[in-house]
């Protein structure tokens, strides 16, 4: 049976390694413990569309821009679609007031009315004002 000789020489390359090694399991152990979601405050999940005269805005970003914190940002696809990413891979905007921000030459931001965040499900369409200041047309979904 074959002995574990724990007295054998330590050769120069394994003096470099051990370093190494513990140099970089400490590094996997800061991260780890860096990524435990930290103080994330709580979340709603927020879809909408966004349209200009009751068209959709294309392939156009958005934020929702909270009192405090972090925003949320969003990009539309052909049908003026959006849902909001908080950080990377999470979902949401933060639960409260937001100031809502579209990325095109085109609006008014100005004009944008302020929304609210509730936890759950959030659908948030936004109904943008054209730079000339003419507002967007009555649709029938406003008629009620």
């Amino acid at each position: 049976m074959a002995s574990f000789n724990s007295t054998a020489k330590k050769g120069p390359l394994n003096n470099l390694l051990q370093p190494l090694v513990r140099c970089c399991l400490l590094a996997v152990v800061i991260t780890l413990l860096g990524c435990g979601g930290g103080d994330r405050p709580e979340l709603g999940v927020v879809t909408g569309t966004v349209t200009l005269n009751g068209e959709p805005l294309k392939n156009v970003e958005i934020s929702f821009i909270p009192e405090t914190g972090r925003p949320s940002y969003g990009k539309t696809d052909i049908e003026g679609h959006y849902d909001l990413d908080y950080i990377r891979d999470i979902k949401g905007a933060k639960i409260g007031k937001h100031t809502v921000h579209v990325y095109s030459g085109k609006v008014d931001n100005a004009q944008n009315k302020p929304v609210d965040v509730v936890a759950g499900d959030n659908e948030i369409n936004v109904e943008c004002v054209a730079k000339s200041g003419k507002p967007a047309p009555k649709t029938d979904d406003d008629a009620e």
